[in-house]
């Protein structure tokens, strides 16, 4: 035998220990080294502590630094002085710093502290790593490693060695750092999985697993098992250990969109800065201690492929950044789509069907703002698309939260703002787009205004299969190219009470005259408007102000043409309907080629002046009754030279023009009132505002309002398990001009309603919302509603009750019911079902719908029609996560008005509830 052999008994060892040695025992540490050698669930064998009957520690002189050693062994413990080895013979235990090894036979190199293992090796690192192997080689002092046959856990993630490894080892753990952090690890022939059971639902295994402790793992040559049946294969594969999978599938299928599945990936990118002097930090302590870091970048991009069987192909990406300490941020959105099948009706047209075979549909939307300086900021938005029903056809398929529908409006919008605290600069570039027909409509007509997003404004139902509008339909009504704005704080002059205020507007701007779709009546207005106020604020006492305004203005505008050129038939005879439809229904008027009858007054481009002079005043009265009653009454008038542009459109009946063109600071006469009543607790807040328009007839155009009263409620229990929130607005608008025989007031009903339950089990959950308008004394000829409604809705109920079904069921139901003049009925029926399938988290959504324009019928018996046909849609998908990740099971979070306001102090901000009405 080489060398002197001392078999040394438990209790000589310790002896010998204090003896010689006295004072320096090796303890252990709670936390454990090494890295992912094998998946156990020891918990109750592999306990950090030492144990209290066990063999006492072997000293070991010459480790260097004298660092923290313990072995102990079931029997006893061999130590070879000449060559500085300690051998277990039997099961034997290690701890070393942070690392507990156990193992059948062991081998412990003291000078190079090093230790071979083998036979039922556990080893473990704190609580979230444990390991198993055959055979163990590692290095204290360098952190290297190889072991054999090895299974075990890091964090969530599962390793599987190779079990019928010949040569090469199946782990090997590769340097650390300065901090004894492992850097990377390799796994040769290995799976890894999120699953803990002892045969995995999936693995990923790979010739080579790259793993990079708490940040992320690479594979080569990755097949992919469910059950162990090989699914898919990727010749390179990676996925973070700190964050959920990126990948998600759903597949569906829908009456008119065939069967469709749609596969998406998700990366993430950050990047970190210490607040202190940190030298160096590691990925898990920015998890653990926000506080100490801050993120100087961050970033999110989720890409998507979809396929429809009677459709065809699509992708898109969704990215969302912000970089340089929230400086620049954003999110961009784009995605096309290939429909091989895309049936439109013709814009000049409600009954022509025009049929692509190949159409390229597309989404782009940017939302952007930098912070270029303190004081200048760059924002840009767009949001455009190749026709108005993508969303309705496709996307909205893969969105519960925010369907768009159709969407009548598409726009890009850039603005470079100047901000001081004492005044503002803003330069604006716009370009906004709405669907229209071809033609030059009414604006005083009811009807004729309520026509343009409807596909068959007639309702002739001539046409079966209505799909949707070419983009052709989309007309250009606002360009701004580009407008100015500055304007300044309200200042005080001197010791006086007064405040001043001034604002200035430059704009070239686009006038789309009276046809949306034709360029011919188009016009470019170029002009400045300059306008000065004074303000007094009287304070009779802590509870009761008043504000008094007055200012005045004066504008400049100059049409580049001051003729529509619409094409008269030749032989024209006057008064003229221009109407390009068979129908001689709701369309405008012509006294001559540039003058419309509004009524019996005549309004021409002609007579439009280039100037324009205004004044205006404004008393407000403010009044504090007790700390939450709380009322005002405000009265506005202003006065100005005819014949502007601005009033030119108003005349007409057209009020959105003050919206595509420029604001105008038209004539007004207005007094409006409003009560707010606020409590914190019980969380109740209810409001009352009225108005009513003081203007004589002469002075009031078509689809002006007269008068207001709106009340509403927003009310949350103090357990928060119930809330509330209520609002209505009863309104008379002017309907046709004052001067036409059919002049008269009709009044509207608009209202809300949202309740939400949830018991404090949470075990179910129930919402209701309700929504319409309903016209009162509607005329024959009257539309059902002002302004352009692209459903033609009533009423809109919906219902969704909810429960949780035992641990891992969620279960959801919703049926939307709509009433329309043509009839009622059910629209909308869905059911999802949400199941946690310990690795994933399965969507099964089943819905029936019916198109808008396709709700029963209640004059209709015949059950074939096609508005009586429901589409179904069928939809399951699947979202990777760990087996103990918190899922979003359950009911949601009320939030109360008291929090709502909470979280605005905590910003520095005011918290002011909407109200209709406003």
């Amino acid at each position: 035998m080489r060398g002197n052999i001392y078999k040394i008994t438990l209790r000589a060892a310790a002896a010998a220990l204090a003896l010689m040695f006295a004072g320096i025992f090796l303890t252990p540490s709670n936390a454990l080294a090494a890295e992912p050698l094998a998946r156990v669930g020891l918990k109750e064998k592999m306990s950090g502590s030492q144990p209290a009957l066990e063999a006492p520690a072997i000293p070991a002189p010459s480790l260097k630094d004298n660092l923290p050693l313990r072995i102990t062994s079931d029997h006893y413990l061999d130590y070879d002085e000449e060559s500085n080895f300690i051998y277990g013979r039997s099961r034997t235990k290690v701890w070393y710093q942070d690392i507990y090894l156990e193992a059948d036979r062991l081998m412990y190199d003291v000078r190079l502290n090093e230790v071979q293992a083998y036979g039922n090796i556990i080893m473990k690192k704190g609580a979230d790593d444990d390991y198993t192997a055959d055979s163990v080689w590692y290095s204290f002092d360098k952190g290297r490693g190889y072991a054999r046959g090895g299974r075990g856990r890091h964090g969530d993630f599962y390793i599987i060695g190779n079990q019928n490894e010949q040569e090469e080892p199946s782990f090997e753990l590769l340097n650390q750092d300065e901090k004894r952090r492992p850097r990377e690890s390799i796994l040769r022939n290995s799976s890894y999985t999120t699953c803990d059971f002892p045969v995995p639902h999936y693995r990923v295994r790979g010739t080579e697993v790259l793993l990079y402790p708490n940040d992320r793992v690479f594979i080569r040559s990755a097949t992919f098992y469910v059950w162990e049946i090989p699914v898919m294969y990727l010749p390179a594969y990676t996925s973070s250990l700190v964050e959920p999978s990126p990948w998600s599938f759903i597949v569906g299928y829908n009456s008119k969109l065939g069967g469709y599945m749609r596969v998406g990936y998700e990366f993430r990118h950050s990047e970190y800065e210490p607040k202190d002097d940190v030298d160096e930090v590691a990925p898990e302590d920015i998890e653990r201690d926000r506080d100490v870091f801050t993120a100087r970048s961050k970033g999110k991009i989720k890409t998507f492929a979809d396929y429809f069987t009677k459709r065809g192909f699509g992708y898109g990406a969704t990215y969302s950044y912000r970089f340089d300490y929230k400086k620049h941020q954003g999110i961009i959105d784009l995605y096309q789509f290939h429909d091989r099948k895309f049936k439109v009706k013709n814009y000049s047209s409600p009954t022509v069907i025009e049929d692509d075979t190949d159409f390229n549909r597309w989404i782009a939307r940017i939302q952007h703002r930098s912070k270029i300086t303190e004081e200048i900021q760059l924002q840009v938005n767009v949001d455009e698309m190749s026709d108005p029903d993508i969303y309705y056809d496709i996307l909205d398929r893969f969105n519960n939260l925010e369907k768009r529908y159709r969407v009548p409006e598409r726009n890009i919008k850039a603005a470079l703002t100047y901000r001081k605290d004492q005044y503002i600069g803003r330069l604006l570039f716009e370009m906004r787009h709405r669907i229209g027909r071809d033609r030059v409509p009414d604006y005083t007509s009811p009807f004729d205004n309520d026509a343009d997003y409807n596909i068959d404004p007639f309702r002739r139902r001539k046409v079966d299969d209505k799909e949707g509008f070419r983009r052709k339909r989309y007309g250009r009504v606002s360009e701004r190219a580009p407008q100015f704005t500055f304007s300044t704080n309200y200042y005080k002059l001197g010791g006086s009470p007064l405040f001043t205020y001034s604002d200035v507007n430059i704009f070239n701007n686009l006038d789309k005259g009276l046809n949306i779709i034709d360029k011919d009546d188009n016009g470019w207005v170029r002009g400045i408007d300059v306008y000065q106020a004074l303000l007094y604020r009287l304070k009779f006492s802590p509870r009761y102000t008043l504000t008094a305004r007055v200012g005045v203005g004066g504008a400049f505008t100059d049409r580049s043409n001051d003729s529509f050129d619409y094409d008269f038939p030749q032989g024209t005879v006057f008064p003229y309907t221009l109407n390009d439809y068979t129908e001689p229904i709701g369309a405008a008027t012509f006294a001559d080629e540039d003058t419309i009858l509004a009524g019996t007054r005549k309004r021409s481009i002609h007579d439009v002046k280039d100037y324009y002079a205004y004044a205006d005043a404004m008393l407000y009265f403010h009044a504090r009754f007790t700390d939450y009653l709380h009322g005002w009454i405000r009265y506005n008038y202003r006065y100005g030279t005819n014949d502007s542009i601005g009033e030119f459109y108003e005349s007409l009946g057209n009020q959105i023009a003050r919206h595509d063109l420029y604001n105008f600071r038209l004539p007004e006469h207005w007094v409006r009132a409003g009560l707010n009543y606020f409590l914190r607790y019980p969380n109740l807040n209810a409001y009352l505002n009225g108005g009513y328009n003081l203007q004589s007839d002469k002075d009031i155009y078509a689809n002006e309002e007269r008068y207001y009263v709106s009340p509403g409620v927003v009310y949350t229990n103090n357990a928060k398990t119930f809330k509330l929130d209520v609002a209505a607005r009863y309104t008379g608008r002017q309907a046709y001009d004052t001067s036409d025989i059919r002049s008269e007031t009709q009044d509207f009903i608009y209202g809300i309603l949202n309740a939400q339950y949830i018991p404090r089990s949470r075990m179910w959950w129930s919402r209701i919302s309700v929504s319409g308008h309903k016209t009162i004394d509607r005329k024959d000829y009257a539309a059902s509603s002002y302004g352009f409604d692209e459903y033609g809705t009533q009423y809109r109920v919906a219902g969704t009750l909810g429960a949780r079904v035992g641990p891992k069921y969620d279960v959801e139901t919703q049926v939307i019911y709509r009433k329309r003049d043509e009839g009622s009925g059910v629209s909308d029926i869905r059911l999802i079902i949400k199941r946690d399938l310990h690795d994933f988290v399965a969507h099964l959504q089943a819905s029936m719908e019916r198109d808008i324009d396709d709700v029963y019928d209640e004059k209709s018996d015949n059950d074939n029609d096609d508005k009586n046909k429901w589409q179904y849609d069928f939809q399951f998908s699947l979202a990777f996560k760990k087996p103990f990740e918190k899922t979003s099971f359950g009911a949601p979070t009320i939030k109360t008005l008291a929090d709502v306001t909470k979280q605005a102090e905590v910003s520095g901000q005011e918290a002011r509830p909407v109200r209709v009405g406003d």
